[in-house]
């Protein structure tokens, strides 16, 4: 029994250490570690003008807190992609600590260059410009419907024209895009 207990722990202690591990590396490479500041999530939030009619996809999701107060605040379905281990983690934990079992926010625990780009109304990302890039081409080779509407945080789309660029509290900026600048 103490043997079990012992082996159990030793395992949980490795996987967390992966899981941290893959969620550095991650940050490192693909995105920023730190979430959208919570201020700053207000701010974008209003920006955006959410419908409850709204779907609200947000790629690189990390702890789902930006989809989450979307959702509670405006009452939007939406879907969170996260490929770290650690964000999916905290995220499908805080979703069920602030909406419990409903299934109008789902935490997709992959990477969205894998996937298709659900049907959405609005795309949100907190990415970086390596990142923006690989996320372009797939918009572009995906043919997004023109009146889809992506923000991103921080980081612009490299060479793609935005319809807006809206300074923050923060003196960072918001690009706006249409689904039409990234057309071939």
């Amino acid at each position: 029994m103490e043997r079990g207990i012992y082996l159990s722990s030793i395992i949980i202690i490795i996987l967390v250490l992966i899981g941290l591990l893959v969620s550095f590396f991650t940050g490192i490479f693909l995105v920023p570690l730190a979430p959208t500041p919570r201020k700053i999530r207000k701010e974008i939030l209003e920006i955006m003008n959410l419908k409850t009619t709204d779907i609200l996809v947000d790629l690189g999701s990390g702890n789902g807190i930006f989809l989450i107060e979307a959702h509670l605040k405006y009452n939007v379905k939406g879907i969170g992609y996260e490929i770290s281990p650690l964000g999916i983690f905290t995220s499908r934990i805080y979703k069920f600590l602030k909406v419990g079992f409903k299934n109008e926010i789902a935490i997709i625990a992959n990477n969205f260059l894998n996937l298709p780009i659900p049907t959405a109304d609005k795309i949100y990302c907190y990415l970086n410009t390596k990142a923006l890039r690989a996320l372009k081409a797939k918009l572009i080779n995906e043919e997004i419907p023109s009146d889809v509407i992506i923000y991103s945080y921080k980081y612009c789309f490299p060479n793609v024209k935005y319809e807006k660029k809206v300074e923050l509290s923060n003196n960072e900026y918001l690009f706006v895009y249409k689904g039409s600048a990234f057309k071939n």
